[in-house]
Order: structure tokens, then C-alpha cells, then sequence
């Protein structure tokens, strides 16, 4: 069987770098308080005297727990299967290659 050209190297470093994706996509809880995203209980007083505020309020709260931290487990998931499949794509050539 002819050697492969393959630069595993290469391989390596994109699943490095999807893993190092996954790790940066914490959960939305983790985010609270340590980024730009809404406090635990977004205040209703924090978009002044407008109408409704109260219900404004409770949907930046919703789409920031259910929406966003949803997407943010989703694409950490998703990294992390691009990690284990890179490495199946190396294992996968390492036993082809074998004589």
C-alpha cells in the first residue's frame, strides 16, 4: 500500500483549535456577571419609563437563558464532535496506511 500524504500535524491543530472553540463557549450562568449580558434578573427599571418594561425585561432575560444559552451548548457540543472527528479521520487513515 502506498504511504499516505496526510500532514497529521495539521489535523491536530484544527481539533486543538476546535477544543480551544468549545472551552471559550461557556454557559450562559457562567457568563452572567462577567460579560456585557444581562444580570440573573434583568430589572425592568433599567429601560426607564417606557410602557410594558416589565415584559421587555422578562424577554432580554428569556432570550438570554433559553435562546442564547441553548445556541452556546449547541455549538460547544458541535466543536467538540469536530474535535473527536478529526481525530477518528487520523485513526482512520493510521489503520489504511497500516501494511
Amino acid at each position: 500500500m502506498a504511504v499516505l500524504d496526510v500532514h497529521f500535524k495539521a489535523l491536530d491543530d484544527c481539533a486543538d483549535a476546535a477544543a480551544d472553540a468549545a472551552k471559550r463557549l461557556v454557559p450562559a450562568d457562567m457568563l452572567l456577571g462577567k460579560t456585557p449580558a444581562p444580570p440573573k434578573d434583568v430589572e425592568s427599571s433599567i429601560f426607564g419609563r417606557l410602557d410594558h418594561s416589565h415584559d421587555l425585561a422578562s424577554d432580554v432575560q428569556k432570550i438570554w437563558r433559553d435562546i442564547l444559552g441553548t445556541d452556546l451548548q449547541d455549538g460547544r457540543e458541535r466543536l467538540r464532535g469536530v474535535e473527536r472527528a478529526l481525530d477518528k479521520v487520523q485513526s482512520n487513515i493510521r489503520e489504511a496506511d497500516r501494511p
